[in-house]
């Protein structure tokens, strides 16, 4: 079981002017934490830090789907959410398939969203008895 990196695409400018400074919190069964990048409208950031791999893993492993959440960091910015705690998703990745995820996180005001992505990647192996 596969989570590939995470792709960030800033929607819109969080701030009046210049780059908007990111604060993405991230967390699943593995790993959690803040990766900090500065980006301006239609510009995108890859996240390999949330990349992760699990060998031979079965249902009892109880792995989550992870949580994404981001924040301006500027005084007066756009709030997204987001800490710097292990906060675990009540939503299992097993039993499951292969797929892309895909979503925007928007600001309260809807001044300043995001795209998310990544690919899950879940294989299935046989043993010969």
């Amino acid at each position: 079981m596969t989570l590939g990196p995470l792709g960030f695409t800033l929607l819109d400018d969080c701030d009046w002017v210049g780059d908007s400074e990111i604060d993405l919190y991230f967390s699943h069964s593995a790993a959690y934490g803040t990766v900090s990048f500065s980006l301006s409208k239609g510009q995108s950031h890859v996240v390999s830090e949330f990349a992760k791999t699990w060998n031979e893993v079965g249902v009892s492993a109880d792995l989550r789907v992870p949580i994404v959440r981001f924040s301006e960091d500027d005084p007066g910015g756009a709030t997204l959410g987001g800490g710097p705690t292990q906060e675990l998703s009540d939503q299992r990745i097993l039993p499951g398939t292969s797929h892309q995820t895909s979503f925007i996180e928007n600001e309260a005001t809807g001044q300043c969203r995001a795209q998310i992505d990544y690919f899950t990647s879940i294989s299935v192996h046989t043993y010969n008895v």
